[in-house]
C-alpha cells in the first residue's frame, strides 16, 4: 500500500533522526568534560562518525523515495540532510587534521586543547546548534507530512462512510472511531508542523508510530467494509426493490391508529409466547401492502419494537410478494435473499459471524479488495443456507452482534406456488429465539386457519379505515379549487360537502383503492363545472364492485383512445420486466404513425418529457396504469387491475380493441430497440469513464 510505504519511510528517518539527535547529546556530554581521557576523545571521534553515517542512511533513504513520489516532503528532508552531513564531515575533518598532528601517541587531553585553540568552543557550539537546527527542521517537514497523510486517511474515511450509506449498510462504527483517532492525530501534527509545539523526537515518533498503526488499522477496516459490502451484495437481484418502490405512500396520517391499536402495540412492545406473528388481513385494494410498507419504515414501530428489544436493538427487515413482478418477487428464494439483505445491510458486524465461509472467501479474494467490484462467489445462495444465516444471527449471544429480529412480509397471497409452503417457511422462521414476524394477506382460508386462530394477533385493515378514507377525501376535494369557491354555479355549502365525503366513504366498504378512483372522479366533475346534484350522480352511477368499477373505467375511455388504450394495456400485462419507463409507451404511439419508427429512429439521446409521457398514460387508460415520480416506471394502478384484465371476458375485449396487426411482443421489441437508441450515447459514455 503507499500510505504503508509513506510511513515506513517516514518512520526509517523518524529513527535517523532520533539516533542522531542522541548523538549529538552524547558528543557533546564528551566534549564538555575535560578530563584529558583519550578514550573519551575516540569516543567523540566515534560519535560522529556514527552520525555522519545514520545522516547518509537518511539521505539514501530520501533519494530513493523523493524520485517515486514527494509525499512526505522528501526534497526538503534532503537539502537539510546534506547540510547537517557536511557540518558533521566539518568537525571529523578537524578531528583528524589534529589527530595527524598528535601523531597519535600524544596526550589526547593536548587533542582537546588543540581542539579548542583551532575552532574554539563557540564554533563547535554553533556547528552542534546547526545541526539541531536542521534536524529540527527535518521533524517539522515530517509533521507536515503525517498531517498531510492523516488529512487524507480522513477523507477516504469520510468516503468509505458516504458509500456505505449510499448503499444503506449501517456500517459506521469502525469508520468513525478511526476517525476520531485520526483527528486527535491530525491536531498534534498541525501544530508541531506549525511550531506551536517543540519538535522533540520523542513525540515525532510516537505520532509515526501513531500513523503507522493508524494506517494499519485502515487497510483492515477498509477490507472488512469491502468485504461486507460484497456478501451483502451478492444478495441483491435487480427486481428486489421494485415492489417496495411500486406501493404508495400512505396519505398524510393515515394509518396511524395502528399504534393505538391494543393488539398491535402488545404484540410489538411484547414478549412473543403467542408465537410472535401478527397477521395483517383485509378485502382486496383496502390498502394492506400501503400499511405494511408505512409499519416497516415508521420510526414509532422502531420504537416499540426497541422496548421489546431491550437491551438490544430490534432490527426490521421487509420483503414484499408480487405477483404481477418476476420470478424472484414471488418465490420463497426471493423473500429470503431480500431479508437476509436486509438484515445484513442494517447489521453487517454480524456477517462475519452468520456467513463464515462466504465471509472467508470474500475476505481473501484479492479482488474484491483492490476493485472494490461485487463479490459474486461460484454457487448461488441456497434456501438451506439463507436459512441459516437468519438462525445464526438470531442465536448470536455476542454483545457486538446480537440484536433481535422482527420481519415484515407483504402479500402471501401473492406467492406463486403453494401456500402450504410459504406458511411452514414463516412459522419456523417465528419459531426461531429472538424473531417475530407481522405478515399480510388476503383472509384466504389457509391463512386464516394458519394464522387467524387468535384474535389478539390479527386485525381487519378494511375494518378499521373509515377515518382514513373521511381524511383522503376530503384533502384531495379542499386541494381541488373548485371545491372551496363560494360563487358561482359550483357552489357547495358545508352540510353537503360533508354528506359527499360521507357517502363516499359508505360506499366504499373499506376498500380505499374504490375510494381512490371514485375521489378522481369526483375531482373530474368539479372541473366540469357539477353541481353537488351532479356529483352525487356521479357517485351513485359508480358501481362499488371493484371489478364493474374498473369495466366502467374502461367503457368511459374515448373511442379516439381506444386501441392505444387497449395496447398499452395489453403491453403492460406481458411486460415480464414489469420495468419499462413511460417514455417507452410514448414511443410506442410513433408505431400507429409508422410501423418502421424504431428501425427509423436515430442512435441518439433527445430529452424526453417525463410529464407529458406520464399524463399521456393516465389519459389513455383512465388511470388503470400509473408512472412512479421516482422511477419513471410504468405499473398498474394495483394487482386488482392486472387480475380483472386477465379475466376471459375482458382480455378477449382487449383483444379485440387492438389494430389487427398488433403483436405484443414486436411491440415490446421496438420499444426496447428505442430505449437502447435512445439512451446509447449516455450507456456507452457511462461504460467507458
Amino acid at each position: 500500500m503507499e500510505a504503508l510505504a509513506a510511513v515506513g519511510a517516514a518512520s526509517s528517518i523518524v529513527q535517523l533522526v532520533d539516533f542522531t539527535l542522541k548523538l549529538i547529546a552524547s558528543g557533546k556530554e564528551i566534549r564538555d568534560s575535560v578530563t584529558g581521557s583519550s578514550l573519551q576523545n575516540e569516543a567523540l571521534e566515534d560519535v560522529y562518525k556514527q552520525m555522519q553515517s545514520s545522516l547518509q542512511s537518511v539521505e539514501n533513504l530520501v533519494t530513493s523515495k523523493s524520485s517515486q513520489s514527494d509525499e512526505l516532503g522528501h526534497r526538503e528532508i534532503l537539502s537539510s540532510a546534506r547540510i547537517a552531513h557536511k557540518d558533521c564531515s566539518e568537525i571529523l575533518s578537524l578531528l583528524e587534521k589534529l589527530k595527524l598532528k598528535s601523531g597519535g601517541h600524544r596526550r589526547w587531553d593536548s587533542l582537546v586543547a588543540a581542539l579548542k585553540s583551532m575552532m574554539g568552543r563557540k564554533r563547535v557550539s554553533e556547528v552542534e546548534a546547526r545541526l539541531r537546527i536542521e534536524l529540527a527542521s527535518i521533524s517539522i517537514v515530517l509533521s507536515r507530512g503525517i498531517w498531510a497523510e492523516v488529512q487524507k486517511l480522513t477523507v477516504r474515511v469520510d468516503q468509505l462512510i458516504a458509500k456505505a450509506s449510499h448503499n444503506g449498510i449501517k456500517d459506521e462504527r469502525e469508520l468513525e472511531q478511526l476517525r476520531h483517532s485520526f483527528a486527535g492525530l491530525c491536531t498534534d501534527a498541525r501544530n508541531a508542523a506549525a511550531g506551536n509545539i517543540p519538535c522533540d523526537s520523542d513525540i515525532l515518533v510516537k505520532d509515526v508510530e501513531a500513523l503507522h498503526q493508524g494506517v494499519r488499522k485502515y487497510d483492515l477496516v477498509e477490507k472488512m467494509t469491502f468485504t461486507r459490502q460484497a456478501v451483502i451484495n451478492s444478495l441483491h437481484f435487480e427486481s428486489r426493490a421494485q415492489r417496495h418502490e411500486t406501493i404508495h405512500q400512505n396519505h398524510r396520517e393515515t394509518f396511524s391508529w395502528i399504534y393505538n391499536t391494543p393488539s398491535f402495540r402488545q404484540w410489538a412492545e411484547g414478549g412473543v409466547e403467542k408465537g410472535g406473528i401478527f397477521w395483517i388481513h383485509g378485502k382486496p385494494g383496502s390498502g394492506k401492502s400501503t400499511l405494511m410498507k408505512f409499519l416497516a419504515n415508521n420510526q414509532q414501530t422502531q420504537t416499540c419494537l426497541d422496548k421489546w428489544a431491550r437491551p438490544y436493538k430490534a432490527t426490521i427487515a421487509a420483503h414484499y410478494f408480487w405477483n404481477l413482478g418476476t420470478d424472484m418477487q414471488k418465490s420463497l428464494l426471493g423473500l429470503m435473499k431480500t431479508l437476509v439483505f436486509e438484515i445484513l445491510r442494517k447489521c453487517p458486524e454480524s456477517i462475519q459471524s452468520a456467513c463464515p465461509d462466504r465471509w472467508r472467501m470474500a475476505f481473501e479474494d484479492r479482488y474484491v479488495f483492490l476493485n472494490q467490484k461485487k463479490y459474486d462467489r461460484e454457487g448461488q445462495w441456497t434456501m438451506e443456507e439463507l436459512s441459516e444465516t437468519i438462525k445464526l444471527i438470531a442465536q448470536s449471544q455476542d454483545s457486538d452482534t446480537q440484536t433481535r429480529l422482527c420481519l415484515f412480509v407483504d402479500g402471501l397471497d401473492e406467492f406463486e406456488g403453494d401456500h402450504r409452503k410459504v406458511c411452514k417457511l414463516l412459522v419456523s422462521l417465528a419459531g426461531l429465539p429472538q424473531v417475530k414476524l407481522c405478515l399480510s394477506s388476503r383472509p384466504l382460508n389457509i391463512f386464516r386457519d394458519e394464522f387467524g386462530g387468535d384474535e389478539t394477533t390479527q386485525l381487519a385493515v378494511h375494518e378499521l379505515t373509515g377515518t382514513d378514507m373521511k381524511r383522503f377525501v376530503n384533502d384531495h376535494l379542499v386541494s381541488h379549487p373548485k371545491w372551496s369557491r363560494s360563487n358561482g354555479n359550483t357552489m357547495i355549502n358545508t352540510e353537503d360537502k360533508v354528506s359527499l365525503v360521507n357517502e363516499i366513504r359508505q360506499r366504499a366498504n373499506g376498500v380505499f383503492l374504490w375510494v381512490a378512483l371514485v375521489t378522481k372522479s369526483i375531482c373530474d366533475g368539479l372541473t366540469n363545472e357539477d353541481s353537488i346534484y351532479d356529483l352525487r350522480e356521479r357517485l351513485r352511477l359508480l358501481p362499488t364492485d371493484l371489478s364493474d368499477l374498473f369495466k366502467h373505467i374502461l367503457d368511459r375511455i374515448d373511442l379516439a383512445h381506444r386501441k392505444k388504450s387497449a395496447e398499452h394495456l395489453w403491453i403492460a400485462l406481458h411486460d415480464r420486466s414489469k420495468s419499462l419507463p413511460a417514455e417507452a409507451y410514448y414511443f410506442h404511439e410513433r408505431d400507429h404513425e409508422n410501423e418502421r419508427y424504431a428501425i427509423e429512429w436515430p442512435i441518439k439521446h433527445q430529452k424526453t418529457n417525463d410529464q407529458l409521457a406520464s399524463r399521456r398514460i393516465s389519459a389513455l387508460t383512465g388511470g388503470l396504469l400509473e408512472v412512479s415520480p421516482d422511477s419513471q416506471v410504468v405499473s398498474f394502478l394495483h394487482r386488482t387491475v392486472a387480475e380483472f384484465l386477465w379475466t376471459k371476458d375482458i382480455s378477449e375485449e382487449i383483444r379485440a380493441r387492438v389494430r389487427e396487426r398488433f403483436d405484443v411482443y414486436l411491440a415490446l421489441a421496438k420499444m426496447s430497440l428505442v430505449l437502447f437508441k435512445h439512451h446509447s450515447n449516455r450507456w456507452l459514455q457511462g461504460a467507458g469513464s
